[in-house]
């Protein structure tokens, strides 16, 4: 998702990582303008990927980094089976390109 966000713009993904940014009621800035519509932007890239339950879970949200600090968070929270078992399987891979072993890879060991 971050490589998504980056490909939109540079700023994008910055927005969603800037802990100082506020949503402002008046923009007096070309700053200020710029970084609201990076982050009305981000917000749309971001909603864009979700689930309709996912997405009632932050569409209240008004800034892109809270959004993306709850999709972290709950992805860190209610994924740990499928983490571990993406980390046993490059385990695997990793044993098996240091083998060089072609049997090993394809699973006959």
């Amino acid at each position: 998702m971050c490589t998504y966000l980056q490909s939109i713009g540079s700023c994008i993904w910055e927005i969603c990582e800037n802990v100082h940014y506020e949503v402002l009621a008046a923009r007096v800035g070309q700053e200020q303008v710029y970084q609201h519509e990076a982050n009305c932007k981000a917000r749309n890239a971001l909603f864009l990927c979700l689930s309709p339950t996912e997405f009632d879970r932050v569409s209240h949200r008004a800034m892109a980094q809270e959004i993306w600090k709850n999709i972290m968070r709950e992805l860190l929270m209610l994924r740990p089976d499928s983490l571990r078992r993406s980390y046993v399987s490059m385990r695997i891979l990793f044993s098996c390109l240091e083998s060089r072993s072609i049997r090993c890879f394809l699973g006959f060991r």
